[in-house]
């Protein structure tokens, strides 16, 4: 008796110390007969599938998963009576019949006078729902790619293609085969390589490039794409990520229309060169009235008329002269056009100096011709008149420009205007023409008498 209380005893702590170990296991633990009975289970497969242990008892191990994964239940029990182990990933039901997806392993066991099976769980839920997780990152990452107006690619240090777009195929016409085993210097024309070369060591070295390359597309035709690469650094190892913009065509009309401004620019400047020649030419004739008559006052309009055809001839020659066919430079402007007013007019031993104080200012054709015929009249008039019975005169020009409002003042210190003068009432064709040219200017017109005489006038640059 006292030996079978012994067994009993011993017997008794062994089951505790197999329960104990069952209980401890991380995962769950049963053990089925070949009625696929629960013999035997832990703690962990009541609590996760929220089952009691009298209802594990009464139940069939069928009824611990879906529907929909008995029959592979049923086929992995009956490999492992056979060859003596099972694996499966099944979705197991709880009592709250919300699922559970579980690892299930399981092995063969001859216990007593039968086979049994005895196996783990493992609940994977969480690890399921972050791969889900992943792959909804990945095909939102690919998405984005993809939605990408031109290629995109992503080389490791070893220069071997990690990712690129759908684009990328489709532009350049490789399979998918074909650029994975490519080298990226493949892409591109052969005169392109060394640069190539440069561009991925800037990369290494500033983090980032930029460049138009020619590359090689699979029927051999060469493309151009603009492209923009970065530097992109994980886990200690430098990868090149970038994106590529085919612009072949952008290149191509940008070429043809450089070849159209080239032959417009040509074809302005020698209509500037022709109207220049053509005012020179009228500039001629009058010359030649001028010494074909010997009424005085005729040769002075014929001088007064060749002054206001030089100022306009001297607005195309700078044009043409500079290859700028929309801006005057008034400073230059106003240099050449002294020289003219002062070669025509016969000032007769006298010293007049002129000063120029001018702003770099810049206009169009449209307003120069004006602003040129009023300053060559003004100064011409100032030559003229200004300095009678005097041996010397100072004559001063400022040119200053505020925002888009420029100011010009032509100043003399000669005998000044009669103190009745009006410029309204003036019967002087100059006068007029100072009038005109101010309207068309849309400018505003001031005369100082004081000290001499000092015309001023400011407009706004159009």
């Amino acid at each position: 008796i006292i030996e079978r209380i012994e067994y009993q005893h011993q017997l008794k702590e062994e089951k505790e110390f197999s329960e104990a170990v069952i209980d401890s296991m991380p995962g769950l633990f049963f053990m089925i007969d070949k009625n696929f009975n629960l013999r035997r289970w832990n703690n962990n497969l009541e609590w996760v599938t929220g089952y009691s242990a009298f209802d594990l008892s009464v139940m069939n191990f069928f009824e611990l998963f879906s529907e929909q994964d008995h029959e592979q239940v049923n086929e992995q029990c009956e490999k492992a009576f056979e060859t003596g182990d099972m694996t499966m990933e099944v979705s197991a039901v709880n009592k709250k019949n919300e699922d559970i997806q579980l690892i299930i392993t399981g092995k063969r066991l001859y216990y007593g006078d039968r086979y049994f099976i005895v196996g783990t769980g493992i609940d994977i839920s969480d690890r399921l729902k972050a791969e889900r997780k992943l792959e909804q990152e990945k095909e939102f990452e690919q998405n984005i790619i993809n939605s990408l107006p031109g290629i995109f690619f992503f080389y490791d240090p070893d220069r071997e293609q990690i990712k690129v777009n759908d684009k990328f195929y489709e532009e350049l016409g490789y399979t998918r085969e074909e650029v994975a085993e490519a080298d990226p210097y493949d892409f591109f024309a052969p005169d392109e390589h060394e640069e190539i070369c440069k561009r991925i060591q800037k990369i290494s070295r500033n983090g980032e490039s930029s460049s138009v390359r020619k590359v090689v597309k699979a029927d051999g035709s060469v493309v151009n794409y603009y492209f923009e690469s970065r530097r992109f650094e994980q886990d200690g190892s430098k990868f090149i990520i970038g994106t590529g913009i085919d612009v072949t065509a952008r290149l191509e009309a940008e070429h043809k229309l450089e070849a159209s401004l080239e032959e417009k620019k040509v074809l302005l400047a020698e209509i500037h060169h022709r109207v220049k020649n053509n005012l020179a030419i009228i500039t001629g004739l009058l010359e030649l009235q001028y010494f074909s008559t010997e009424d005085e006052k005729v040769k002075e309009i014929l001088r007064d008329s060749q002054a206001r055809i030089r100022s306009m001839a001297l607005v195309h020659e700078q044009l043409y002269q500079f290859e700028n066919f929309s801006q005057i430079k008034l400073d230059q402007y106003l240099a050449r056009l002294l020289e003219s007013v002062t070669e025509a007019i016969d000032i007769q031993d006298k010293d007049i100096t002129v000063g120029i104080e001018s702003d770099p200012v810049e206009m169009t054709i449209t307003q120069a011709v004006p602003c040129g015929l009023m300053l060559s009249e003004i100064l011409t008039n100032a030559h003229k008149h200004a300095f009678k019975g005097l041996s010397k005169g100072q004559i001063d020009i400022e040119v200053h420009q505020n925002g888009q409002v420029v100011s010009i003042s032509i100043a003399d210190n000669g005998r000044g205007l009669p103190k009745d003068f009006d410029i309204e009432d003036s019967d002087s064709l100059g006068m007029s023409l100072i009038q005109t040219l101010v309207q068309q200017l849309d400018a505003e017109l001031t005369i100082d008498r004081q000290e001499g005489s000092c015309f001023y006038f400011q407009f706004e640059l159009k």
